[in-house]
């Protein structure tokens, strides 16, 4: 595991679990992050209880200066998330430190797949000394709701069968809210139960759910999709259609920044909704 250098101020810096007690200190160090609208406190009651992953703090001096999160989604998937740190005390070496800490306590308490998504430089350098590797990139895109109309679509049933054959690399994962997570018939069947899954005459299935804008308006977001690459452009142009019968205004979907991908959303009339990107990092142990 890769180390960096102890700054001096920061000798007396400790990374462990987290408290009930810690939430004071988590509340006060993300209230000007992301210009006060950070996700973290209005999770972190769950975090806390959550008796699966690990959420870990960095304390010096008796104040807690920074958090991150480790989730477990299975038995062989991870995910890693909400790494913060006061800005008073940033670029100091201290999310280096919550990230040698909370991956260390992966590779003693896990195994099979570690992953985390960010759109930081400093956060590639940090998982390239770690062990992980990149294995996309994503971004945000998104259209206008094509007026309601008769769709020759139809929601999936329960216990939906997971597709055959070879998926195109747009369908890898389920995106869970800038979390990606393995496909698996027990997520599609519950997807299917909750009325967020559809099809075509064609066979090709959709996930969607509702989600808010950064404005707050309700918009349809495709969580994953399976269809071959040559009907991607034309289920995008039937998402807009669904989003339009449904009563909302936009669609968007986070794909990876790759050919087919960008081909079919240009030629479905989807933009650019944010200029920026993430990576999404993983790294396996074990199995």
């Amino acid at each position: 595991m890769h180390t960096s250098p102890e700054k001096p101020h920061l000798a007396g810096l400790t990374c462990r679990p987290a408290r009930a007690e810690d939430t004071g200190d988590v509340t006060a160090l993300t209230r000007t992050i992301w210009d006060g609208h950070d996700y973290v406190p209005h999770v972190w009651p769950e975090w806390l209880a959550d008796p699966f992953g690990h959420l870990a703090v960095a304390e010096l001096d008796g104040q807690v200066i920074g958090l991150v999160k480790l989730t477990r989604f299975a038995a062989d998937e991870w995910w890693l998330q909400g790494l913060r740190v006061d800005p008073a005390f940033q670029g100091q070496g201290v999310a280096r430190r919550l990230h040698d800490y909370i991956v260390d306590f992966w590779v003693h308490n896990g195994e099979g797949t570690l992953r985390l998504s960010s759109y930081r430089p400093q956060v590639r350098h940090m998982c390239e000394g770690t062990g992980f590797t990149i294995i996309g990139h994503y971004g945000e895109y998104a259209a206008p709701a094509l007026p309601g109309e008769e769709l020759a679509l139809r929601r999936v049933r329960k216990d939906a069968l997971l597709p055959g054959g070879a998926w195109p690399v747009y369908s890898r994962f389920m995106d869970v809210g800038w979390t990606w997570i393995n496909v698996t018939t027990t997520r599609l069947n519950t997807a299917a139960a909750e009325g967020r899954a559809w099809t075509n005459p064609a066979g090709d299935l959709w996930v969607v759910r509702e989600e808010a804008d950064e404005d707050g308006a309700a918009r349809l977001w495709l969580e994953w999709i399976a269809c071959p690459a040559p009907r991607l452009a034309a289920n995008l142009q039937d998402l807009r259609s669904l989003g339009g019968a449904l009563g909302y205004r936009q669609v968007a979907w986070s794909p990876p920044l790759e050919t087919p991908a960008l081909e079919a959303l240009a030629a479905a009339g989807f933009a650019r909704s944010w200029e920026g990107f993430v990576w999404l990092f993983e790294q396996r142990r074990g199995g």
